[in-house]
């Protein structure tokens, strides 16, 4: 009774595994609102394989394993991020030091700090213009700059430049150079990564030349010495 609600189960995980999230367009959902939970195929994956470990084992074994099941693909899927997803990281940390660098330009030129964000949100439309719109906007209906800011705090790129406003608004430094900074090192960290992964690549581009050669190393190398070895010692 139970073995055809395993397998309805196990196809439910493996169909809900395969659909594809929709990825937002560029600019369209702003970074705070990017990480709320939601109930997800992944999600629902990892339910109903962990429904089906607790009807095929059963009993109160069954359903801790069923809830172990649960948890530990929920973990695996989450760790799998999805190329598209990848790319669209990349390229929005790749576009934060121009960002930065036109939001230093409007504001050594005398324009405020919403002037400055409108501008570049309108300009250059990148991954970031929706999220430059929507500080400014908040700015512009009386927020204060923490407030503004505290949707994006959280945000991989833009969680430091939230804290340099938020230190600007409260030491009165110049906004202009913190941005300037923030670009800088940014571009560093991005060409410490781009160096890591050419390194990367060059040790995955050895992999094929040394399986290539251990057949022959086994063949020539240990395989005579084991057979000399097996002469003296067996009979």
């Amino acid at each position: 009774m139970s073995e055809p609600l395993v397998v309805g189960c196990l196809g439910l995980a493996f169909a809900l595994a395969g659909r594809r999230q929709p990825t937002p367009a560029a600019g369209d959902t702003p970074a705070g609102h990017a990480g709320r939970r939601s109930v997800t195929p992944a999600r629902l994956a990892s339910a109903a394989l962990g429904l089906a470990a607790a009807l095929l084992i059963g009993g109160p074994l069954g359903a801790a394993v069923g809830v172990a099941a649960f948890l530990g693909t929920q973990r695996a899927v989450r760790s799998l991020e999805p190329a598209a997803e990848r790319r669209r990281k990349e390229q929005r940390a790749a576009e934060l030091p121009l960002v930065l660098d036109l939001l230093a330009v409007c504001l050594r030129a005398g324009a405020p700090l919403v002037v400055a964000l409108e501008t570049v949100a309108e300009a250059l439309p990148s991954r970031f213009s929706g999220d430059l719109a929507l500080v400014a906007g908040l700015q512009r209906l009386g927020c204060s700059p923490a407030e503004a800011w505290a949707d994006v705090a959280d945000d991989p790129d833009l969680g430091a430049v939230s804290r340099a406003v938020g230190r600007s608004a409260e030491s009165g430094a110049r906004l202009a150079t913190a941005f300037e900074r923030l670009a800088v090192d940014r571009r560093s960290a991005l060409a410490a990564a781009g160096e890591a992964r050419a390194r990367r690549a060059g040790v995955l581009a050895m992999a094929p030349l040394g399986l290539c050669f251990l057949p022959a190393f086994v063949s020539l190398g240990i395989v005579p010495i084991v057979l000399s070895l097996a002469e003296e010692v067996l009979p």
